[in-house]
């Protein structure tokens, strides 16, 4: 007689960051936020992206088709995308990028028509400090007082 059981084996809580020790260069992860901009955009439209960075942060800024709460979900999911034929087709980039900037990123998002802005906020050592093993980040929504879309910092 064999038995057998199933064992569950996601991945390490210690993975999200060790993503970030991936070899970009500062250029390379502000390029990779860059190339979302770009999948992103609205075809017709010109596109419109803004770096800006000051001692403590860096933000990109774009105008392109942003994401309502079930995409910007995803996007946070490892190695998760709908992407074919696109630049962010392996879904690594946005939390590698990111995560090799530093140790904490949000990224802000709506869609055109959007009431909300949702955004997703990532703190790598309130992150590792939870003990569960649990994959979870708050995401929260307040209503969009402009019509700005995206943005990453």
């Amino acid at each position: 007689m064999i038995e057998r059981e199933f064992v569950e084996i996601p991945p390490h809580k210690t993975l999200l960051p060790k993503l970030g020790l991936g070899g970009y260069s500062i250029p390379q992860a502000i390029a990779e936020l860059v190339d979302n901009a770009i999948d992103a955009r609205i075809e017709g439209a010109r596109l419109h992206v803004e770096i800006s960075f000051d001692t403590s942060s860096i933000r990109t800024k774009d105008d392109g088709m942003g994401m309502h709460a079930g995409e910007l979900k995803n996007a946070m999911r490892l190695a998760y995308s709908t992407k074919e034929g696109k630049l962010g087709e392996f879904g690594l980039g946005l939390k590698t990028a990111c995560s090799s900037l530093g140790k904490l990123f949000e990224v802000r998002t709506s869609t055109a028509g959007d009431r909300w802005i949702c955004t997703i906020r990532y703190d790598e050592d309130e992150w590792l400090r939870d003990q569960s093993e649990r994959w979870v980040l708050p995401l929260e929504r307040k209503a969009r007082p402009t019509q700005a879309h995206m943005e990453q910092q």
